[in-house]
């Protein structure tokens, strides 16, 4: 039975769900990703079947079952759940829609509308033909991570908007789908730099053609066909990929809007977007990516910088650290208001075999806490705010002059008196850079440095001091030996809502004094239970009562 009313917690799976399937290989088993949802919160699943191929049997595009052939060094030919059955003559699509539908979920299918993992290995199973025969619809003039985004396709051309759009079309006509995501958020570039915002309204009627083909569907199947789509923060970024987004939402074109940053800022505001959808009665929600992202875009352009992130760096991170980041941006999204959590790319790599049979022992689900304040309250978080930085440090620079970083941690539970905070972030100090060469030692002693939380300067003995060796950091960038400053403070400490960290360096300036430099700036709010997660089985009331907590206006 489908879902009814617009759902609460979306989980989209890219597809590997089936491409990293234990043997044997039957039908049976093509239910496993929906089996790892079962009895948990969430009430809608979004299931990738174009990124530039078919991960279905499709008529109008190639799919990536007959690329396998091609690509003999291809690692999942032989894993992929999906093609055995596509070889035997089974679509295993209809399979787990009705496991899907009978388990009362909502199922979408999903499409990015551009992708470039091909750029990676353009020989691949994701290279179609059509992108090798046509290099004069790519996206040659993007420079972004040394070029790697030019590998999409321009939406310019009436021939790359056809394609997608009659994929679009034949899923939706083939298949009992509740509705269709289109994912501009993988890849947010559609047109020539330059040329994106003058071809914004390109876009929008292709967003309307694809409204007016799912109500021709939905009209014959007496029931509507849902468009969600998910696309970028930032309206510099949305200009950059011609993404029109408040004209979408004052023309009605979706019924969903999930919105990203690709890096779980926990700075993120909603509000602007939130109270425009309200007007439109469009649904907002909030995206968990499965960890940090890096700024992608050139630091400097053609000349890579070593000391700087690589253009392909990606954030390594423990199964512990997942949960707690997690919950972290999930209670500062819904503490906002927004009408749920959409998750992407948490499905296990690959899925635990327990989950292709029923009947087995389940491991715990960390996502069934992510749905709702009440399950989120008082467990141990940790807020990332890694973008906006490194920041540095001069003497006599008074903090509030670009020496400070704002944060903020939301909900009922922040300020409680039973939590304590941790305010953790490297430091490393680098030569003033405007005198002649010397040689700068890159730890400078305590206090050389002062902190001050919300405007209450932190006392040292607050302070833990951690020497770290060269190489590169989480986020990617190189530092020479540095230290890894930890401030332990009561819980009351923190504000919930925004909070400041500055930084100063209390001296008249030596021509040899130092700029400091900040990076990765964490805060930990624990309460002691780890990670202690919920079972599968525990499934949060939507209508639960708030987290009571004894907040007060106490600092350190």
């Amino acid at each position: 039975m489908p879902l009814r009313g617009k759902p609460h917690y979306i989980f989209n799976d890219d597809g590997d769900g089936l491409k990293l399937a234990p043997h044997p290989h039957t039908r049976e088993r093509a239910t496993a990703p929906i089996e790892y949802l079962k009895d948990t919160p969430v009430d809608c699943f979004c299931w990738c079947l174009v990124d530039g191929v078919a991960s279905y049997d499709s008529k109008v595009l190639q799919t990536i079952y007959d690329l396998y052939d091609r690509d003999k060094q291809c690692s999942l030919s032989q894993s992929d759940l999906s093609r055995t059955l596509y070889r035997q003559g089974i679509d295993y699509l209809p399979i787990l829609i009705r496991r899907t539908r009978a388990l009362g979920k909502a199922f979408y299918a999903s499409f990015r509308m551009n992708d470039t993992h091909h750029k990676s290995h353009p020989n691949g199973v994701l290279a179609s033909d059509f992108w090798k025969n046509n290099p004069q619809y790519r996206l040659w003039g993007e420079t972004d991570a040394l070029s790697y985004y030019n590998a999409g396709l321009d939406y310019a051309f009436p021939e790359v908007r056809r394609r997608e759009f009659a994929a679009i079309r034949e899923v939706a006509a083939r298949y009992d789908v509740d509705g269709v995501e289109l994912d501009f958020s993988r890849v947010p570039y559609l047109f020539q730099p330059g040329e994106a915002w003058a071809n914004r309204g390109i876009l929008t009627r292709f967003i309307r053609a694809v409204r007016r083909g799912l109500d021709r569907i939905g009209a014959e199947r007496r029931r509507r066909i849902g468009l969600m789509i998910r696309t970028v923060f930032g309206e510099d970024r949305l200009a950059h990929g011609g993404m029109d987004v408040p004209r979408w939402i004052r023309d009605g074109l979706m019924d969903i809007l999930v919105m990203t940053d690709l890096a779980n800022d926990c700075n993120r505001e909603v509000q602007p977007w939130l109270v425009l959808c309200r007007k439109r009665g469009i649904a907002f929600y909030a995206a968990i990516e499965n960890g940090p992202w890096i700024d992608r875009r050139n630091f400097h352009d053609f000349v890579e910088n070593p000391d700087a992130p690589p253009h392909n760096w990606v954030v390594r991170q423990s199964s512990e650290q997942l949960v707690l980041r997690s919950r972290a941006v999930a209670q500062n999204m819904l503490a906002q208001g927004v009408d749920g959590i959409y998750l992407f790319n948490h499905t296990p790599r690959p899925i635990p075999v327990e989950y292709f049979n029923p009947a087995g022992q389940r491991p715990k689900l960390p996502l069934c806490e992510w749905g709702s304040l009440e399950t989120l309250c008082r467990r141990d978080k940790q807020y990332l705010f890694w973008a906006g930085l490194p920041i540095y440090v001069e003497a006599l620079r008074p903090s509030q002059y670009h020496q400070t970083i704002p944060f903020a941690t939301r909900g009922p539970d922040i300020g409680a008196r039973a939590s304590r905070v941790v305010l953790r972030f490297r430091q490393v100090a680098r030569r003033f850079p405007h005198v002649a060469r010397y040689r700068q030692p890159s730890i400078v002693k305590p206090g050389f440095v002062t902190y001050a939380l919300n405007g209450r300067p932190i006392p040292e003995e607050r302070i833990e001091r951690k020497r770290q060796g060269p190489g590169r950091i989480p986020s990617g960038f190189r530092l020479r030996n540095h230290e890894l400053v930890e401030i332990h403070l009561p819980g009351t400490a923190l504000r919930s809502g925004n909070n400041t960290l500055a930084f100063e360096i209390p001296k008249y300036p030596h021509e040899r004094d130092p700029y400091v430099f900040i990076y990765e700036f964490e805060v930990d709010v624990r309460f002691g239970n780890a990670c202690g997660l919920r079972t599968a089985g525990t499934k949060p009331s939507r209508q639960s009562p708030r987290c009571s907590t004894d907040r007060t206006n106490r600092a350190t």
